[in-house]
């Protein structure tokens, strides 16, 4: 390969130091234990590449392959490599893919992304936007409203929400309920409003009683 393609050695440590090691030496460390991780994930041909793209100092790092594996399984073998807790392991393994992925020419990055797991290919992508939500992500307030992912309660609860108008028929509508049968603004008993009071009612019989008989 092309001197020009090779990783800087310098350019490499600063940059991982920059994005969160203490200083050059522990940036060179967590170097080491990912780059010998990495080549336990890489069958032959790829490895050779890396190896390839790499100065002399890195390519020793990387290890002998030892089979396939997930990202977590990358992040166990960098703790071991570094004899460091699980959380520095994932966050000095991230760090070093994420700058490798940076600095490896493009065919070379596509050989590792092909030989690799999806979930350890994932850490030499850059990062996301900053700002930009992941597109699983939901509004801060919102709620889900399927029976899967839904959770108890509304958002209107009963206490805030107003009362529901009267219907047009209902007596709870009217400004006076009951007006037409209340004493006190009733035009007439229920008899004569209807037209039944003794004083209105109309003869059932055409014959008066003088003409009735038994």
């Amino acid at each position: 390969m092309d001197d020009r393609n090779l990783v800087d050695e310098s350019a490499f440590i600063a940059r991982i130091k920059d994005l969160g090691l203490a200083d050059e030496a522990h940036a060179a460390h967590a170097a080491r234990a990912t780059l010998a991780s990495l080549g336990e994930c890489l069958p032959s041909p790829e490895r050779t590449a890396l190896l390839a793209a790499l100065p002399p100092k890195l390519a020793n790092y990387v290890a002998a392959y030892r089979g396939p594996a997930e990202a977590e399984q990358l992040f166990e073998r960098v703790r071991v490599h570094e004899g460091t807790t699980a959380g520095f392991a994932r966050e000095h393994a991230e760090i070093v893919c994420r700058v490798l992925g940076e600095m490896l020419s493009d065919e070379a990055a596509l050989r590792l992304h092909r030989a690799l797991a999806p979930s350890v290919a994932a850490l030499f992508n850059p990062p996301p936007p900053p700002g930009e939500p992941p597109p699983y992500a939901v509004p801060h307030g919102e709620r889900h409203h399927t029976l899967a992912t839904g959770v108890p309660g509304s958002r209107h609860p009963i206490s805030d929400a107003p009362p529901p108008g009267a219907q047009s028929d209902s007596v709870a509508g009217a400004e006076n309920p009951h007006d037409d049968r209340k004493l006190s603004s009733s035009p007439g008993l229920t008899q004569e409003q209807t037209e039944e009071s003794l004083s209105t009612e109309v003869p059932r019989t055409d014959r008066t009683i003088a003409e009735s008989h038994d």
